[in-house]
């Protein structure tokens, strides 16, 4: 059972920005957290290109933690000063290259934080929906494969049952290799909207192919193939609610379809696939109800752009984000003054069970 924080507080908010994204563009949704929903605790992470680049093209069960094939290249040091300084980062993050250590140094921060009982992800696009798919991975796991970084089955435990919901912006997208093509150039098209003098390697790396070939990159067929096995595991991934074909998971002890989960997307998103993503949210409805409660939502923006959702529609943003906030909350236990209410009525807000679904109105 979660314990969960009381009306006057929220729990504790990881935000995992998107590829590309720049930490001033959190900063946002920190504001939006702390000031329109009270969320004193927020964490703002953002996983460097090269991490989301080896997250979309190798398959996790293939890869090592430990190992440097978990990222093709060394992050450069002006990529981590880049993605690391933004507000509660710690030092040790920079020295961080695979996806699965990066998650494991977030879970090892929640766990540290003083008085969190209850935290929630936030994770915007495929870049944080990869840092999301790591952190599931870790939690349903029955072996120890994170002790040698200090974290032992009771820190996985305790994690979750902290664990209280977690929100999906724009993500997750069904991806090949003309869509990681249109990633790396609206990478490449953000950043020298806003920088004209330095930018992202991953940009970089975009501008430097489309000048070596006007008709954009192409892939070899034996990278294509990589990318179409990648894509898909991680795609059944997203729509199972486990990692699929990893042994080390134990279903019978957690896996993530117990936690309330919320799909924030658009219609016309151009990074993120509309009718892929409406059938993932479809099936998942339909996947696991956990004592009749129904714990998967979604919100679907009309005529908004990528990750954009909350500067086109603040209002609905907030409506949404804040109803399923409550909905986590009336699933758990209450804790009120250090003390868990075991007699907290479920029907004193109303019917838990009332699905929440809604689409913006233009």
């Amino acid at each position: 059972n979660m314990i969960i924080h009381n009306k006057q507080s929220r729990p504790l908010v990881v935000l995992c920005g998107w590829l590309g994204c720049k930490p001033k563009s959190l900063e946002r949704y920190k504001i939006f957290y702390q000031q329109q929903l009270q969320c004193q605790h927020v964490l703002l992470r953002i996983a460097s290109p090269s991490m989301v680049i080896t997250s979309a093209t190798e398959t996790l069960l293939s890869s090592s933690s430990s190992s440097s094939n978990d990222c093709h290249n060394i992050t450069p040091e002006n990529e981590k000063n880049d993605v690391n300084n933004n507000t509660n980062s710690n030092q040790q993050h920079q020295h961080v290259t695979s996806m699965k250590d990066f998650a494991i140094d977030i879970l090892k921060e929640i766990q540290s934080t003083t008085n969190c009982t209850a935290f929630v992800f936030h994770v915007f696009s495929n870049g944080g929906c990869f840092v999301w798919e790591q952190v599931q991975r870790i939690l349903s796991s029955n072996t120890t494969t994170a002790t040698t970084r200090g974290f032992d089955k009771d820190d996985i435990k305790s994690l979750r049952n902290k664990l209280c919901g977690v929100i999906f912006d724009s993500c997750p997208a069904l991806y090949d290799e003309h869509l990681m093509l249109r990633a790396l150039e609206y990478v490449s098209s953000s950043s020298s909207s806003t920088h004209t003098t330095t930018a992202s390697p991953a940009a970089a790396a975009a501008n430097k192919k489309k000048e070596e070939d006007t008709n954009h990159t192409k892939f070899q067929q034996e990278q294509i193939n990589t990318i179409q096995k990648r894509a898909n595991q991680f795609w059944q991934t997203m729509k199972h609610g486990s990692i699929i074909g990893n042994t080390n998971n134990n279903n019978n002890e957690w896996n993530s379809n117990t936690i309330p989960q919320l799909y924030l997307y658009s219609n016309v998103d151009k990074l993120t696939p509309f009718e892929p993503l409406h059938r993932l949210v479809q099936y998942r409805k339909n996947l696991h109800y956990d004592n009749d409660d129904i714990i998967i939502h979604e919100y679907i923006f009309h005529e908004s752009s990528h990750c954009c959702h909350l500067i086109m529609y603040p209002k609905e943003y907030l409506d949404a984000v804040r109803s399923f906030l409550d909905a986590c909350k009336k699933r758990g236990r209450i804790e009120l003054n250090g003390n868990v209410n075991e007699n907290y009525d479920d029907d004193d807000n109303g019917d838990h069970r009332e699905m929440f679904v809604a689409k913006s109105r233009l």
